[in-house]
């Protein structure tokens, strides 16, 4: 996530002070004869959601953050600052942050301890503004940046290095010996801008990136695109979902061919980007953690260069329907000096194991995922963990059964574990194991109160909408001020309208959503249904074609359209939207006729 930011400079003096308090730690192997790199940290990281996340403590309470390279300042969420209870101010009128979707409602806090590397800093400054990451917050590059920064995600590692009489020596230190690496020279990295920001070559054209660990997947801007030759009508272009990032504006985005990208003489042929109507103010691009996933960095504030090497992988992750076989496939990464393999390092211990198969897990790449979560239950047995991790992948790799037998395995090693409770009650849910999933989905809430939106939302996928309702009435009703109630509500709406009971209180709850969270496409179709199912078509089709206008493949928004237009006669249009929704989810008209939607 990027956020643009006016820096004050009496804002985190006290972390820039303290941080740099950090001592010697470990060495480094040398990048040259002479030149040697002095390790000063090492951050553990773990692979979410396509992000990075670390840990840190607050006040002596463990915290989760996410690592964003392009956040100038750290943030917590406001769900955060409740739970600790910490008092919030306004900013100063001289500083502002927005990000890629807007301008963001953002304020300041004070933590009296903050314990990061190890290291405890005392009176720490923290923005507030909700991030939509599922982490408590953003460790930004005011940290990030003191010195050399090291992101190597598949060893699950982030490291703070200082070169000593390297000179212009090649610092990717790991891959002596090959010419095989990307270089590029990136601007100084120093407050008030300390984002790494340097110039890449789409289909010839000179542009400039941000490269942004908080944005999970690269974005292209639409100017960017259009100096590029890349026009979203061109033939080749497909709708690409909604963007939501700092603030709460949702931003459309597309998928557009490009013949030829190149990253520091990294040449990606015949690819595809994600392209977005956003202004990243002194860049035209996000590189993002898809890129740090399929690579190991080094960024050198000393040399103004960033050095990468390829460790395999998609470059780019579109997360969207592949495309059709006329498209150009992208080709793999090729160096200008030579074309880069993955890393043959291999993990030494279950922990290695575990870091790198969380990354073939983020990069949907299951059945690496599940032998590398195997290997490490294999040299830790008695590690409930190890077998929680490959329960996962293995659904993900639709593996229902074994799957099952891991969840088991975890919970006989650790039967309070909350996660594997809560996810064996979602799969016995969908077994048809009604009384299983209530007694672990029972068990996992007496130890996590927080995850009943999570059950809320499993019981409502299972159709099961009076538990999901029971669920939802409790989170909502015990969360009255939580700044993240649009998650809830939407959700409540939907499995209202789509039960068809007590439609006056879904409106009233997307209305409430959508007052949180503007132009959500998910809301609007939610109510959409809401008002097709009290016989308003004009209401629904304005709703659905507001939806639709952002997310063109929900096939839920087309097939309601698509009945609101047959409920106002226009026969021919209500039969096209209703063919695209079929084309989508061929199940979508069973499906309907079963809560009493269609005809």
């Amino acid at each position: 996530m990027i956020a643009q930011v006016a820096y004050s400079p009496g804002m985190g003096a006290r972390l820039f002070g303290c941080a740099l308090g950090l001592g010697l730690l470990a060495g480094a192997a040398p990048a040259a004869a002479s030149c040697v790199l002095q390790k000063y940290a090492e951050l553990p990281v773990t692979i979410e959601n396509g992000g990075a996340v670390t840990t840190a403590k607050l006040n002596g309470a463990d915290t989760r953050l996410i690592v964003d390279t392009g956040a100038f300042f750290s943030m917590l969420d406001p769900s955060t600052v409740e739970k600790y209870g910490l008092k919030t101010g306004f900013l100063p009128p001289n500083i502002t942050v927005s990000g890629v979707a807007g301008e963001a409602d953002v304020k300041l806090t004070r933590v009296k301890e903050v314990t990061v590397l190890g290291v405890p800093l005392h009176g720490v400054d923290f923005l507030v503004g909700e991030h939509f990451t599922g982490a408590d917050g953003l460790l930004g590059q005011n940290l990030l940046s003191l010195m050399d920064t090291e992101f190597d995600f598949a060893q699950g590692a982030i490291r703070l290095m200082k070169p000593e009489g390297c000179g212009d020596a090649a610092l990717a230190y790991w891959n002596q010996g090959s010419t095989s690496y990307g270089a590029m020279s990136i601007d100084p990295i120093e407050p008030p801008n300390s984002k790494i920001i340097g110039s890449v070559t789409i289909n010839g054209v000179k542009l400039r990136a941000v490269f942004d660990t908080g944005a999970h997947r690269s974005i292209l801007s639409l100017g960017g695109a259009r100096r590029a030759g890349v026009k979203m009508n061109d033939a080749g272009v497909m709708p690409g979902g909604a963007l939501l990032g700092v603030g709460r504006s949702i931003t459309e985005t597309w998928i557009a061919p490009f013949s030829l990208v190149d990253i520091g003489g990294e040449q990606i042929k015949n690819t595809r980007l994600r392209v977005a109507d956003v202004s990243l103010a002194e860049a035209d691009m996000l590189i993002g953690a898809d890129f740090f996933l399929s690579h190991r960095i080094y960024v050198s504030k000393s040399q103004r260069k960033l050095y990468f090497t390829y460790n395999g992988g998609p470059v780019f992750n579109l997360d969207v329907q592949a495309p059709q076989a006329s498209s150009p496939v992208p080709a793999p990464p090729a160096s200008a000096a030579a074309a880069p393999t993955p890393s043959p390092d291999q993990p030494a211990d279950s922990a290695g194991y575990t870091r790198r198969g969380d990354v073939f897990f983020a990069r949907g790449e299951y059945a690496s995922a599940i032998a590398d979560f195997g290997r490490a239950a294999e040299l830790e047995p008695g590690e409930a963990q190890h077998f929680y991790d490959r329960a996962r992948a293995r659904l993900e790799n639709r593996q229902p059964l074994p799957a099952l037998g891991d969840l088991d395995q975890a919970l006989k090693l650790k039967p309070d574990d909350a996660a594997a409770l809560a996810l064996r009650g979602e799969v016995r849910l969908f077994e048809k194991n009604d009384a299983g999933a209530k007694a672990d989905f029972d068990a996992a809430l007496s130890r996590d109160p927080s995850l009943r939106l999570r059950v809320a939302s499993a019981y409502a996928r299972a159709q099961r909408f009076e538990e999901a309702l029971a669920h939802y009435d409790l989170w909502i009703a015990s969360h009255p001020k939580n700044e993240d109630l649009a998650t809830p509500l939407s959700g409540r709406c939907w499995m209202r309208a789509l039960w068809g009971r007590d439609l006056d209180k879904a409106l009233a709850d997307c209305n409430e959503a959508l007052k949180l969270w503007p132009g959500a496409p998910q809301v609007l179709g939610s109510r959409g249904l809401a008002f097709l199912r009290l016989g308003q078509p004009d209401k629904a089709i304005a709703d659905y074609d507001a939806a639709l206008k952002v997310e063109p493949r929900f096939a839920w928004s087309l097939y309601g359209r698509g009945l609101a237009r047959h409920q106002k006669g226009l026969t021919a249009a209500g039969d096209a939207d209703i063919a695209a929704a079929l084309a989508i989810a061929p199940a979508i008209a069973a499906e309907a006729k079963q809560h009493g939607v269609g005809r």
